[in-house]
């Protein structure tokens, strides 16, 4: 799993605004509504519905996420559950949409759960076993890409 670090957002800014160093590639990212549950300052700047969004799916959104990086962020291969809109505000965000008939053709590998972790003294990533859950996880095949500032493979 991604390494987690809690901050205040004027520090993130600083990290990807570059003011101040830091390493890895960071990148806010949750799930669950966290605009509404961890930014909700940003509410008046957002439109409470996208009409016709709701009208197409027939409801309100169940959730509405806000995510925030740089140019180096990259979001591994995955599938969602649900439908998505995304607004890009500023930048570009490039999406490669795998029909679910490819499926079979993806080479997915089977790796045991671990965490990433920095080590604050020597600055370097280092994966620490999850022994606790003796979880699996499933990854497409593919080099090593921060997802954030989180190693993920």
């Amino acid at each position: 799993m991604p390494e987690e670090r809690t901050m205040t957002f004027a520090t993130f800014l600083d990290i990807i605004e570059r003011k101040v160093e830091a390493n890895g590639v960071f990148y806010i990212q949750q799930q669950n509504s966290n605009l509404i549950n961890h930014f909700s300052e940003l509410l008046n700047d957002v439109e409470s519905d996208i009409t016709w969004a709701s009208e197409a799916f027939g409801k309100m959104p169940d959730a509405v996420n806000f995510w925030m990086g740089e140019e180096r962020a990259v979001t591994s291969l995955h599938k969602d559950p649900y439908e998505n809109l995304y607004c890009v505000i500023s930048g570009s965000k490039t999406f490669t949409l795998i029909p679910p008939t490819d499926r079979p053709f993806i080479p997915y590998k089977t790796y045991q759960a671990a965490l990433y972790h920095e080590d604050q003294e020597t600055r370097q990533w280092e994966v620490v076993e999850d022994h606790l859950t003796g979880l699996v996880c499933k990854h497409a095949t593919k080099s090593p890409v921060f997802h954030g500032f989180q190693l993920i493979l």
